[in-house]
């Protein structure tokens, strides 16, 4: 192949590409907003844990910010109070540090990464957390059986 030709073919994947990542912006916009007010709800619950695909204990950033992976060295948090993906930047006059909300266009982006798309639609789409708290109180408590009986 030379560069012509992949010029020729590149710009109809590139399109393609936009397209169904935009998609899945969609579908993470749309189960974020109507699952916003369970994933705050359980958020507040002591008795929940949310617990990633991988089985593992997710801890919730100030009762506001669920962390659900990387993009390159960024980390990405669910919120549910700005109902989008956010990652944290530090103000460079002031130090401080706040979240910010990804655009559609970031999103697109990022959600090229498949696995990471699954990783934020397990938290913003309810049924993930939901399936793995259950699965995780199971074992917990087949566990602490063992060693009661």
């Amino acid at each position: 192949m030379n560069l012509h030709t992949y010029d020729l073919v590149a710009p109809g994947y590139d399109e393609e590409i936009n397209l169904l990542t935009d998609t899945l912006v969609n579908k993470f916009k749309n189960a974020i907003t109507n699952n916003s007010n369970e994933l705050l709800e359980l958020i507040n619950r002591d008795s929940f844990d949310f617990i990633s695909k991988s089985g593992e204990i997710i801890d919730v950033v100030e009762n506001k910010y669920i962390p659900v992976g990387k993009y390159k060295d960024t980390e990405l948090y669910v919120s549910v109070l700005d109902q989008g993906l956010v990652f944290f930047s530090k103000e460079p006059n002031t130090d401080m540090v706040y979240p910010r909300v990804f655009t559609d266009g970031a999103l697109s982006l990022i959600f090229r990464d498949v696995e990471l798309f699954e990783d934020v639609m397990h938290v913003a789409g309810l049924t993930g957390v939901l399936e793995k708290s259950i699965e995780y109180k199971g074992k917990q408590l087949k566990i602490l059986n063992n060693y009661v009986n």
